[in-house]
């Protein structure tokens, strides 16, 4: 079952990993060293490889595959408009620290077990036509579309974890789709597409035993190219396509811990930030009903660099993930 609670779960881990943090993280190689006395390292080392083992998540399932569920080449003119809404579903991984020891001093690395379970998130998606390209033989050349995308978060309360969306719920995104063929009776639609996707900003407050965490305006944003080819036949269409996403995730956070009668406050002064590129593939298949269509999709994730110190039950950030979208759409 996909379930919000597995958001909020992820999206909770995160303050760990910010609160360790007096300095952005850059996309490396090795694994992230943590800015802490040497009494904290370990902890902050363990929540620093937390938040970089689920970002590559939240970014798969924000990605998703094909920009137009069942489309490969574009439009095909001024005025032409496709409208859908989908919900993709990506198989993730989520850690449970709570076996996990952390010990005073330097970081040590440990094993931390992980449980697979689905999650995904709604979108909307919007197409329209801005040019229909140059002519030639069968098909035309050259087409512009202009992309439009909307992702929606849930507002959750789930024990002792909020989620909630700072300044609305639904955040836009945008792109556009270059035709290199337009689709015709005798050859497919090809394009290529740009589109950034991203979630509401969000502001996550977790309470374990006295002490609270929060992440305040976090963010997750994804770049997205792919390369799309189609082919419908009467009813029946298939579409199939390749390309990359460069996941893009800060927040700040702030937390309150309580050892005993000793009442600690921190904050981080400026944003904790992690960037990741991955490939993407994905095939759709979709059922044609007049201007209705009703569309399928199974992809694959893979590849970047996230090293971390601590292991994760024989998988790790850069783990291929596979993903799954539903969707309908309108088109005229």
């Amino acid at each position: 079952m996909i379930r919000s609670r597995a958001v909020a779960a992820m999206l909770a881990a995160a303050p760990l990993a910010v609160l360790c943090a007096a300095r952005p993280l850059p996309a490396q190689s090795v694994a992230p060293a943590c800015e802490a006395p040497l009494t904290t390292q370990d902890a902050c080392q363990k929540a620093a490889d937390l938040f970089a083992f689920i970002a590559p998540q939240l970014g798969a399932a924000i990605a998703g595959g094909n920009a137009t569920l069942g489309q490969g080449g574009n439009l095909g003119g001024f005025g032409k408009v496709s409208f859908g809404a989908r919900f993709t579903g990506l198989r993730g991984s989520l850690p449970r620290p709570e076996p996990v020891a952390v010990r005073p001093g330097p970081a040590q690395s440990s094993a931390f077990p992980v449980s697979e379970q689905w999650f995904g998130l709604p979108q909307l998606d919007l197409a329209i036509g801005l040019t229909r390209g140059i002519p030639l033989g069968v098909s035309n050349v050259g087409g512009v579309d202009l992309l439009v995308s909307g992702s929606w978060l849930p507002q959750v309360e789930e024990r002792d974890v909020s989620v909630r969306a700072s300044g609305g719920r639904f955040r836009a995104g945008f792109g556009a789709r270059v035709g290199i063929l337009q689709e015709s009776r005798t050859v497919p639609g090809v394009s290529l597409s740009f589109l950034r996707r991203a979630l509401p900003n969000t502001d996550v407050t977790a309470r374990t035993g006295d002490d609270t965490l929060q992440v305040l305006a976090a963010r997750v944003r994804t770049d997205s190219w792919r390369l799309v080819a189609s082919r419908h036949l009467a009813a029946i269409g298939v579409a199939a396509g390749v390309g990359q996403d460069r996941i893009d995730s800060r927040a700040a956070v702030s937390a309150i811990v309580n050892e005993g009668s000793v009442r600690v406050s921190a904050s981080t002064l400026q944003p904790f930030r992690q960037k990741l590129t991955r490939g993407n593939a994905f095939v759709n298949a979709s059922l044609n009903l007049a201007i209705f269509r009703v569309v399928g999709e199974v992809g694959r994730t893979w590849g970047g660099e996230a090293a971390t110190v601590n292991s994760f039950d024989g998988t790790s950030p850069t783990e291929p993930r596979l993903y799954g979208s539903v969707g309908a759409r309108v088109g005229f």
